[in-house]
């Protein structure tokens, strides 16, 4: 093996240790890991996506044949310029021997990685594949390995899962300190405070994820368009007022790099139902942070905005359980321009409407909430309508018995 090989099966052997390293770390396991497990059995590539550090490479580690599969950290330079995959393959077998199983993370980093991956599964390799950019992942894959991968996505910590992480680290914490700290895993497991964690993780993905990779060369509109969003999570917004509060010159501009954060796991952008398509895609958006943490790290005011982190949370855990953003999870305006927080579809067909709201106890606040989710089930012909509030025994001020009123811990328990 030459020096470039040795130098490459040297990397490997440093990322075989690292992997002993990250086994022996304490592991919650994820409600994907099912359906994880019959995609391996089906002989299909398996691709994990998702965030930066919100466990995508503990939980394939638990679960790709750990004893047998070859581990390549595609985040080391030492690897990933490596400019004859022949010679990577060989360093594999050096460190790893004749394994059909490899586990590459973060694949997005090895350039025309698709084109490579194509080979292995036609040679006959079970492969693992992890990335931290979902347009850039689905769209490749869709061009390249067509019907011939499953797709799992490992976002931070759901409510239950970080109970099971509090229960086996013995930390302390709570559905608030959930709903203000977020739930990526590190974070949860060690305590930490979203500040310091969460904001230094901010800067790491807008630089590697997005900077770098998309060569921007206003990098400082781009940080202002990710603190403003993060400022204003469960916000209606639209291009032309974001185009105007941050001065950008060219909407072709800010829209790619709305589309960057989104990309990056940064953002979500939330589109209203409508029944014309062409309305829908014109429609103001509403903004969600991919974790509550985002926001309690990131936020400017003096104070933190509890309705939009518990909107936030609610969002997120939809998401957490299959609902789609802009295909069967939307918000709903009526007729009235009454708002509704979000309309839920599933085959075609209208599912439930969801309002969120802090208390039930404000008649004028319950009012405006109930009206809305009134007209929106008669213009949607939707029957399962529900509040979901933060007081933890709700007695609500109205009587309608269509309206099933929750508190945040109970929808939680049951989503």
């Amino acid at each position: 093996m030459g020096g470039g090989g040795r130098m490459l099966a040297e990397a490997l052997v440093r990322q075989k240790v690292e992997r002993s390293q990250i086994l022996s770390r304490p592991y919650v396991p994820r409600s994907q890991t099912k359906s994880f497990e019959a995609d391996l059995a089906a002989g299909l590539i398996s691709v994990v996506i998702g965030p930066r550090r919100a466990g995508k490479s503990l939980f394939c580690l638990h679960n790709f044949y750990p004893a047998q599969s070859a581990y390549v950290n595609l985040d080391d330079e030492q690897v990933n310029r490596v400019d004859d995959y022949d010679k990577l393959l060989q360093a594999i077998r050096t460190v790893y021997g004749d394994t059909k199983y490899l586990f590459f993370d973060e694949i997005q980093n090895l350039p025309q990685w698709e084109l490579f991956v194509n080979r292995l599964s036609r040679q006959g390799y079970q492969l693992l594949l992890t990335g931290s950019n979902s347009h850039l992942l689905s769209k490749e894959l869709a061009s390249s390995l067509t019907g011939r991968h499953k797709q799992t996505e490992i976002l931070p910590f759901g409510y239950l899962e970080y109970r099971k992480a509090l229960q086996m680290t013995g930390a302390a914490g709570s559905l608030s300190d959930f709903l203000k700290r977020g739930g990526y895993p590190e974070l949860v497991m060690k305590g930490l405070e979203p500040r310091g964690y969460l904001d230094t993780l901010v800067e790491a993905i807008l630089f590697k994820d997005v900077v770098k990779r998309h060569k921007i060369r206003f990098s400082q509109k781009l940080y202002d368009l990710e603190l403003y969003l993060l400022n204003n999570i469960a916000s209606l917004t639209s291009l032309e007022r974001l185009a105007n509060i941050l001065k950008f010159n060219s909407w072709a501009t800010l829209s790619n790099y709305l589309q960057h954060l989104e990309d990056a796991y940064l953002v979500c952008t939330l589109h209203g139902y409508s029944f014309k398509m062409g309305e829908m895609l014109r429609s103001p958006v509403k903004v969600y942070a991919v974790d509550n943490g985002f926001y309690s790290a990131q936020i400017n005011a003096f104070s933190e905005n509890t309705g939009r982190l518990l909107e936030n949370l609610v969002f997120s855990e939809l998401v957490k359980k299959g609902f789609t953003p802009n295909r069967d999870l939307f918000y709903y305006k009526t007729r009235n321009a009454k708002e509704v927080d979000f309309f839920l579809r599933k085959g075609g067909q209208s599912t439930s409407l969801i309002q969120v709201c802090l208390q039930v106890s404000d008649p004028l606040t319950v009012k405006r909430e109930i009206g809305a989710l009134r007209e929106a089930a008669e213009e949607l012909h939707c029957e399962d309508l529900s509040i979901i509030t933060l007081d933890e025994n709700p007695e609500p001020c109205f009587d309608d018995a269509r309206i099933k009123v929750r508190g945040l811990e109970a929808w939680l328990q049951e989503l």
